[in-house]
């Protein structure tokens, strides 16, 4: 449908406008210079991608009005609803290091101010933030962190919505209005939390692999490398499910030439990743976590019985919909005597590498990380898990329509 690969598109809008800003910020390159090449690269990936866009069936007027009145009243929601200055993570680090990157002679304050958070945070959406500051006019609109945490909030029950209607209409409602009710899900939103820019990435990411395989359109390649490119300058787990989707889907993307699409979207932020990395020495996932003390936590066999331990008790309770989407899933492959789809084992090893890698390596307090961090980490993969879920289960269990002679 034509409407996902739009959503899809505008999505990741702010994600390319950060991208741009930070590059020009290292660079020292003049704001409109980055404002220009930014319009400028969205009418060319639009030109470039004409057909990408302009192909897949229309959404019928019922449809869209459908999808308009959503979209207005989730607005609504989010206006009602938010937070005027987020959870205190949003307002000592998002948030505040957007006030460093707003000004571009004061930016290399972030190499030695950190007071509050930790220093390996990459800058994507604190880049977003200050650039939209700059064109509004004022780094005190705080409007602007609010839009750019609902907006990802919002997207990803529409783009389920528009996935499945052509399926079916109550699968494809039943999915959104599961998703928003989930009130943890929304307070990610509603706080400003870079955790829903992860969920909502690595959804593109999975839903542009399904759509891939029934299209063969090369677009979506490009909006998959865009969206594992934007989750790995939003946060550091973005970095691992670049890798690990990178690592399990090679044949999807690599072959065939097909490599080419997917580095054109990834590229740009994995310069951007290179040169925080570079630059910004402090905020380095390597120096910030890499030390004697990550060496001496990993040989503790107590964190991994631990840490599996609230896995599973937060897998039985609160996810316990994922947990058993996936049972299905893995017993639906026995039926039809199949190995278990790759984007099956993509979610299986994404939940036991998060909590073996992140949780081990912490040095804050485990405990308290398991009953904070642990609920984000899983909700970055619950949308995903969703969308495989029901689109494999149904397809493969609802008998398509016969095609008219």
């Amino acid at each position: 449908m034509r409407l996902q690969k739009l959503i899809a598109f505008w999505g990741l809008a702010p994600a390319w406008l950060g991208c741009y800003y930070f590059l020009g910020l290292m660079s020292a390159i003049p704001l409109w210079v980055i404002v220009f090449a930014y319009a400028a690269f969205l009418i060319a990936i639009r030109i470039f991608l004409r057909r990408f866009f302009e192909e897949g069936s229309r959404a019928d007027w019922s449809f869209f009005r459908f999808l308009v009145v959503v979209i207005i009243l989730l607005s609504i929601a989010g206006g009602i609803l938010v937070r005027p200055f987020g959870d205190i993570d949003a307002s000592t680090m998002w948030n505040y290091y957007a006030r460093f990157l707003y000004h571009p002679e004061y930016w290399k304050g972030l190499l030695v101010s950190t007071p509050f958070g930790h220093g390996s945070h990459p800058l994507l959406l604190s880049s977003a933030i200050a650039c939209l500051w700059h064109l509004t006019g004022s780094y005190t609109a705080q409007f602007v962190p609010q839009l750019l945490g609902w907006l990802p909030t919002m997207l990803t029950p529409v783009l389920l919505l528009t996935t499945f209607f052509e399926r079916s209409r109550w699968l494809a409602l039943g999915l959104a209005i599961m998703l928003t009710g989930n009130t943890f899900y929304l307070n990610l939103g509603l706080d400003q939390f870079a955790d829903i820019w992860i969920s909502f990435c690595f959804f593109l990411s999975v839903l542009s692999v399904l759509e891939w395989r029934q299209t063969r359109d090369n677009g979506w390649l490009w909006i998959w490398g865009t969206a594992l490119g934007a989750a790995s300058f939003f946060k550091n787990e973005g970095l691992f499910l670049s890798a690990l989707s990178g690592l399990l889907l090679w044949r999807f993307w690599a072959l065939n030439g097909r490599w080419r699409w997917a580095i054109l979207g990834y590229a740009p932020f994995a310069c951007a990743v290179l040169a925080h990395d570079i630059l910004l020495p402090a905020h380095s996932v390597v120096t910030a976590t890499w030390n004697r003390e990550a060496l001496t936590l990993i040989q503790d066999k107590s964190r991994y019985l631990l840490i599996l331990k609230y896995l599973e008790d937060s897998l039985s309770g609160t996810y316990s919909v994922m947990l058993w989407g996936l049972i299905a899933l893995f017993l639906n492959a026995i039926r039809l005597r199949r190995k278990p789809d790759v984007l099956w084992w993509l979610i299986v090893l994404a939940l036991l590498g998060y909590s073996l890698v992140f949780l081990t390596l912490t040095t804050y307090g485990l405990k308290w990380n398991l009953t904070n961090t642990l609920q984000r980490l899983l909700m970055h993969l619950m949308p995903s898990s969703y969308l495989i879920c029901a689109y494999l289960l149904h397809d493969s269990l609802v008998p398509k329509p016969a095609s008219k002679a």
